[in-house]
């Protein structure tokens, strides 16, 4: 049982127990239902008619007003006196007011936030840049790309793998190779692969291997290479080619779309289609672009990241303040778009971050390092530059506010990481107690503090809230009121949901969760 669980509790609380509202419960109302989100333990509740009332007694409070009028304990005896619900009802809406956390019994909550979101300790995520440079001109270039620039040696390449291997205390890892363009530094790769496939084996360790890569260098010989090294392949395609060649430019200005494709054609003749990551930029071509890359090239599982302001990014286009709003509405279709899908094939999309916010929606794990607070700095990723610097996430590689020091120069990795002030200083920076923004958002146990790279490179400041914090109070709150009337699309959280219980867990919870909503029984909020 999870240690910040108040347990046990009876099925039916006495009348000389005492329950109290929790303060600080957002509350928002469509119809004759009252969404309830208590920050602190993300959690959330619909109530409607006598459930609401009950809660409006129990907290003073009435839809609309932004603080409490008392924190009147109360007697469960008399509160029970006061309320218009039958016995049994009575009980279902404390018992469901309890386990979210909406209120407190003999003053304990059934969800202490004092007792969950425990930080990973070290990285598991490690990402070397291959070379800064890059075949490729794309107008969003996060970090302005030269045709030019040095590559990473292969011995180089070989020792950060072996340090990480051996010098982690994680047994599973991750090492990624990225860039720039990393497949103009084939021989580094393969140095790499083979580094690891050697130390892993030598110290028992599970390590997954990736390239993320535009696609354009994806020949038979060169996929053929990677699968042999057993590199995971991901390809950035932005759609189809009107949307794709608008940002996916070579150093000429033409559009990339056909080598790409090509590219991705190739990985899936020689085996399983490649990971699929697109970068928007307008948002109204969600749909346009998922529906492309689901179609024609027979995924059921893709990324599609929002561009930011960096790099080039910054230099030739437009960031108006209101984007989050706007793009979450365009994201919010991609959900529209899901829902159409299975009813149309019986398939069950997979479209990351969509799957991890519905598992956000029922779970207290947070498995994406950048929702947490604070977000993955130093303690879930490193990143890597191409001469062995080592930075606090693969977004800040070149960021002197991030820099731990030269892996050919540093001792123990997983000593260095424990006392270095830099990553101290960050990780406390980012926590959403220290946000001001963050520190009074209702969202902020769903979504975290943000990206710490993208409020610095926005702010200028690694203290201040996610640049499109926006987006996210819009849709948490929406995805919300959507599962509430829907609950089926929790389905939808697909590999993150099934990875953190197995799909024999999911489909329980997505049935207990319906049997709450038709108020059958309360629903446990929690793995």
């Amino acid at each position: 049982m999870p240690s910040h669980l108040f347990l046990p509790i009876p099925d039916e609380l006495p009348r000389s127990w005492f329950v109290a509202a929790t303060p600080d419960v957002y509350l928002s109302r469509r119809g004759r239902d009252i969404l309830l989100v208590e920050p602190e333990s993300a959690s959330w509740l619909v109530l409607q008619d006598e459930a609401w009332e009950l809660f409006a007694l129990l907290s003073g409070r009435t839809v609309g007003t932004t603080t409490e009028k008392s924190h009147q304990l109360w007697q469960v005896g008399d509160l029970a006196d006061q309320s218009s619900l039958g016995k049994a009802a009575f009980n279902r809406v404390v018992m469901d007011l309890f386990r979210t956390n909406m209120i407190s019994v003999n003053g304990k909550r059934y969800f202490e936030p004092s007792r969950m979101w425990e930080v990973q300790a070290h990285p598991h995520y490690f990402n070397i840049h291959m070379t800064e440079a890059c075949n490729l001109g794309c107008t969003y270039c996060r970090v302005s790309s030269p045709e030019r620039a040095q590559l990473a040696d292969p011995a180089l390449v070989r020792r950060i793998v072996r340090r990480v291997i051996e010098e982690s205390p994680l047994q599973s890892l991750v090492i990624s190779f990225h860039g720039g363009e990393p497949l103009l530094n084939l021989p580094g790769i393969r140095a790499g692969a083979e580094e690891a496939a050697t130390v892993a084996q030598a110290c028992g360790k599970q390590v997954e291997l990736l390239v993320q890569t535009n696609g354009t260098l994806l020949t038979p010989e060169t996929v053929e290479a990677l699968r042999r090294l057993k590199v995971g392949i991901g390809v950035s395609i932005d759609g189809p080619a009107p949307i794709h060649d608008l940002h996916r430019v070579d150093r000429g200005g033409e559009g990339s779309y056909e080598r790409v494709a090509q590219g991705i054609r190739t990985v899936s003749d020689q085996g399983a289609p490649p990971g699929l990551l697109a970068v928007v930029h307008d948002p109204s071509g969600y749909v346009a672009i998922a529906d492309h890359l689901v179609r024609t090239f027979h995924v059921t599982s893709l990324r599609v990241n929002m561009s930011s302001l960096e790099g080039r990014a910054g230099e030739s286009l437009s960031f108006p303040a209101d984007r989050g709003a706007a793009f979450a509405r365009g994201w919010l279709s991609l959900l529209d778009y899901a829902e159409a899908y299975v009813q149309e094939t019986g398939i069950w999309l997979d479209i990351a971050d969509l799957n991890l916010f519905l598992f956000h929606l029922v779970s207290k794990e947070r498995p994406h390092m950048c929702y947490r607070s604070p977000c993955g700095v130093g303690n879930s990723i490193l990143g890597f530059s191409a001469d062995g610097g080592m930075y606090l996430c693969d977004e800040l590689v070149g960021e002197p506010g991030s820099y731990l020091g030269n892996i050919q120069e540093a001792g123990n990795l997983r000593k260095l990481l424990d006392s270095a002030s830099v990553k101290a200083d960050l990780m406390e920076r980012r926590r959403v107690e220290c946000v001001p923004k963050c520190a009074i958002c209702p969202w902020k146990r769903f979504h975290g503090s943000g990206c710490a790279n993208k409020a610095f490179r926005y702010f200028g400041t690694f203290g201040k809230e996610d640049p499109l914090c926006r987006f996210y109070s819009v849709i948490f709150e929406e995805l919300m009121w959507r599962v509430h009337r829907n609950p089926s699309l929790l389905r939808l959280c697909n590999q993150y949901a099934q990875h953190a219980m197995g799909s024999e867990a999911v489909d329980s919870l997505i049935e207990a969760y319906i049997l709450s909503i038709t108020q059958q029984k309360p629903v446990q909020p929690s793995l």
